[in-house]
């Protein structure tokens, strides 16, 4: 009589992320709004696109009580891979490009392609507690797709964004890391107050 034996595996996960970008539209000619495109603040009557440059810094904590690699799998996968802790700094620069297409000056389509190269900075450890210290290139895509209706009295947009990361943690190991999220708006304009000073303030 044979018993299956159940492969161990983690019981407890922790996994954070915090992310910050900056990126800066260089806007020639005035042709290109990014508060258009974004927050509907404004209105592009015509298609237009510009260079985007900008930088981003990635914060990353995973660990867990036992290796993140199934039992079963431990023979396929490098040593390096059996950590049970990773801590990552990410720094990185991009340049990319967006254009946004205008239909009827109220109407539009927006599309942006941003890659980029980074530093991280990582350490992994493994169950016994023993930590490797890593310093590696990367590369990074930004990707975002927008459309929608900015009227003269509502607006409405669905706008999404995904941002991937992927560098050699170890000679052996490669890690890649995922952002995506959507955006949906949509809102009604009402008069605002007759406030001269406001328009100083560009409001």
């Amino acid at each position: 009589m044979r018993m299956a034996i159940p492969a161990p595996c983690a019981q407890r996960l922790e996994d954070r992320h915090f992310l910050g970008t900056f990126d800066y539209a260089f806007n020639f000619k005035r042709r290109y709004s990014q508060n258009a495109t974004l927050y509907q603040m404004e209105r592009q009557k015509r298609s237009a696109g510009t260079l985007i440059a900008g930088a981003s810094i990635w914060n990353t904590r995973i660990r867990a009580d036992s290796s993140l690699v199934p039992f079963a799998l431990l023979d396929t996968f490098p040593s390096e891979a059996r950590f049970t802790e990773l801590r990552r700094w990410i720094v990185g620069t991009n340049i990319g490009y967006t254009h946004t297409f205008s239909f009827w000056k109220k109407g539009f389509i927006n599309a942006a392609v941003v890659p980029g190269f980074s530093v991280q900075f990582l350490r992994l450890q493994n169950a016994e507690g023993v930590g490797t210290d890593h310093t590696t290139p990367g590369g990074s895509l930004a990707i975002r797709m927008g459309a929608g209706f900015n009227g003269d009295r509502w607006y409405t947009a669905l706008t999404m964004n995904v941002l991937v990361h992927s560098g050699m943690a170890s000679e052996a190991v490669q890690l890649s890391l995922m952002q995506a999220w959507a955006r949906f708006a949509i809102g009604v304009r009402f008069p605002g107050p007759n406030w001269r000073w406001l328009e100083g303030l560009a409001l």
